[in-house]
């Protein structure tokens, strides 16, 4: 999962810091909370995942808790490829 989130954390970077390059991000920073990601980044990100990943992002994994953090992300991606490759 390490290079998961360092992938997430790529693309939250270039696509959601860019005017605020020296903010703080780790994996358990609150994306949601201050302010990181907001809906539309959100789809984009999704759209990120499914392409990068591989996965496909049901609209029942859109619940904010799987965006609270770097970590969540990663474990949601984690979670869909667990559940797709089961029989």
């Amino acid at each position: 999962m390490a290079g998961d989130t360092a992938a997430i954390i790529g693309w939250i970077r270039q696509n959601c810091l860019q005017d605020a390059p020296s903010q703080q991000l780790s994996h358990d920073t609150p994306l949601l909370e201050d302010n990181i990601v907001d809906s539309l980044q959100i789809v984009q990100l999704v759209g990120f995942l499914e392409s990068h990943f591989g996965i496909s992002v049901d609209v029942e994994e859109l619940v904010p808790d799987n965006f609270e953090t770097v970590n969540a992300v990663g474990a949601m991606v984690e979670r869909i490829r667990r559940s797709s490759q089961d029989p």
